[in-house]
């Protein structure tokens, strides 16, 4: 890893110039961060995508996910205790293994938006009709149609409660997740 003295506050500084190996990945850009530790690092050279997932403390590489980027920055969405992490269709462990939902070949792209202290994601898919999709640590996930006004979780809160608002009438309401 490429690190250095900042000669300003004195404390070792890294650089996105040591995840690839040529300097034409020099165009570096934050896909996805969230608000402790972790940064999504999107290196890219005319349509070739890289993406590296870091501590944003030490620049220590992670993972390198096939996933977990979009179009444009996002804050990752962490658990109520902040173990676990979503961005896009990536699913963050504690360990920083990276699990992609979804946009592999005949599969829908998928947005992941909550996620639970246990790792359970959620979120829907971005092409086509929206289906709701709920993933599971080790478990393959699954899909459900979203009926016309349903209003996905936006978030999840202690106690595994799936928080809900609805833009259209701003109505807030927390409800406990599905186990089966």
């Amino acid at each position: 890893m490429y690190k250095r003295q900042d000669e300003v506050i004195g404390t070792d500084t890294w650089s996105s110039e040591a995840f690839w190996d040529e300097p034409r990945y020099t165009d570096a850009a934050v896909a996805a961060a969230n608000t402790t530790d972790l940064l999504l690092i999107e290196g890219q050279f005319g349509v070739e995508k890289t993406n590296v997932l870091v501590d944003a403390a030490t620049g220590t590489e992670y993972a390198r996910p096939e996933c977990g980027a979009g179009a444009f920055y996002k804050p990752m969405v962490s658990s109520p205790n902040g173990d676990w992490n979503v961005s896009y269709g990536a699913v963050i462990s504690p360990d920083h293994k990276v699990t992609c939902i979804g946009g592999g070949e005949d599969e829908k792209a998928v947005d992941l938006i909550a996620v639970t202290d246990q790792g359970r994601a959620f979120g829907a898919t971005t092409q086509g009709p929206t289906l709701f999709v709920d993933a599971r640590p080790g478990a393959e996930p699954t899909t459900e149609e979203v009926a016309p006004g349903t209003v996905l979780p936006s978030g999840v809160i202690d106690g595994d409660l799936a928080v809900h608002w609805d833009p259209s009438t701003g109505v807030l309401s927390a409800n406990p997740f599905r186990t089966e």
